[in-house]
């Protein structure tokens, strides 16, 4: 199910993103991540009992707000509803909805009445 909600909150950024024009940013390379015998079992011990909690769910719904702010632009704040039910998806927003049945993702534009597949 985390891989299902991932791959909802990849597809709101990544239809966000292309709807407001950006300047590309310079490459960055990603930092190195830390040896493991640095990580904190603490940490892992509480994240581990929330991901047990959530594998544990048949179906998930939450709201959400998000804000899109771009230098030298307007910034855009959408409030949406993700509801999942294994690996089927609806995701609501202001300006588009994305519905998946597991097959395929489709996408409706609001302000267009269109949608694609």
């Amino acid at each position: 199910m985390i891989k299902h909600l991932g791959i909802a909150v990849a597809l709101v950024l990544s239809i966000c993103s292309s709807v407001l024009a950006q300047k590309p940013k310079p490459v960055v390379p990603a930092p190195k991540p830390a040896p493991k015998e640095v990580s904190d079992p603490k940490a892992k011990a509480v994240l581990d009992k929330i991901l047990k909690q959530y594998n544990g769910y048949k179906s998930m719904e939450t709201t959400f707000t998000l804000t899109i702010q771009v230098s030298g632009a307007k910034v855009d704040v959408q409030k949406g509803k993700l509801i999942q039910q294994g690996a089927q998806y609806a995701m609501t927003m202001d300006k588009q909805a994305v519905f998946c049945d597991a097959k395929t993702v489709w996408f409706y534009q609001k302000k267009n009445q269109r949608g694609t597949s």
